[in-house]
């Protein structure tokens, strides 16, 4: 990827990757929740019909090189590129500030704090996910933790392995072991799969429900497939509604669990939230 062809990439997507959404549109103004600095109100504008940002509340703006290098800190312009490449070229690498926590040693993992959700950083970023924020607060945790010398902080929400599943602004990806999340319930005739905790709220913020009344699993990643077949055999709902996302792997993971579970009833909820690609991303536009 060289300077032009970088420049050339959408700051929308550039700004989805980083896991930010625009919180109104108007016309060819996008305004977001700034991801360069905590605040309550969105003064980051991004125009796409120059593909250029601007935030009102520090001054700054530029382009989608500009906008990466600040984003993640980078140093010069060839970081910048490849970390786009990184990102915008299908690399499995999430964005983030924060080192890849699975390709860290446990020993090196060290939890500072577990506590409710405080920070304004992340309540910046819940608003910014249209989720909220007692809600957020019924099922996340602000977790702090410590990688080697750094130390980063993010939301929360804690797997059966006792791993925990995190997401800030800058980061998205699993502290400790990779494992399912299982929101119990008594009632188990019915079973409610999602693939990520935030499509799991948006659900709930959607439909305005502070609980749901069946279990909940949630996948984290497609990859776990087979292990979320194994406790669907275990427990034998008569009814799994699927809120995967609309794409290929979505497709793919509805249809193994059909072929899995044949005697069981299946449902594509994907319907409610196309044509985006996730609950989440249906809600925040």
């Amino acid at each position: 990827m060289n300077i032009q062809q970088a420049k050339q990439i959408p700051l929308r997507e550039i700004l989805t990757s980083a896991g930010w959404s625009p919180v109104k549109e108007i016309r060819e103004e996008l305004w977001y929740i700034s991801p360069l600095r905590p605040e309550k109100s969105a003064s980051f504008k991004v125009s796409t019909g120059k593909n250029l940002w601007y935030d009102h509340g520090s001054g700054e703006g530029g382009n989608g090189i500009d906008l990466v290098q600040k984003l993640y800190g980078l140093a010069g312009v060839s970081e910048v590129l490849k970390k786009l490449e990184q990102v915008m070229g299908g690399s499995a690498l999430p964005p983030s500030k924060a080192p890849e926590i699975a390709e860290i040693a446990p020993k090196e993992i060290k939890i500072l704090q577990t506590k409710s959700i405080q920070h304004p950083a992340l309540k910046s970023y819940l608003q910014a996910r249209k989720i909220p924020f007692a809600l957020a607060e019924t099922y996340l945790k602000e977790i702090h933790y410590q990688v080697e010398d750094k130390q980063y902080f993010g939301l929360g929400i804690q797997n059966q392995a006792g791993g925990w599943e995190l997401r800030s602004s800058n980061f998205k990806g699993c502290m400790g072991k990779k494992d399912l999340i299982l929101i119990d319930h008594p009632k188990t005739e019915k079973l409610l799969v999602f693939e990520g905790a935030f499509d799991f709220l948006s659900m709930l913020a959607h439909f305005k429900k502070e609980a749901v009344q069946s279990p909940v699993l949630i996948l984290g990643s497609v990859a776990m497939r087979k292990r979320a077949l194994e406790r669907i055999q275990a427990t034998q709902p008569i009814e799994i509604f699927c809120f995967l996302d609309n794409d290929c792997a979505g497709a793919e993971t509805l249809d193994y669990f059909k072929t899995q579970l044949p005697e069981t009833k299946i449902l594509d909820k994907s319907d409610l939230y196309k044509p985006h690609k996730d609950f989440n991303e249906f809600l925040v536009n």
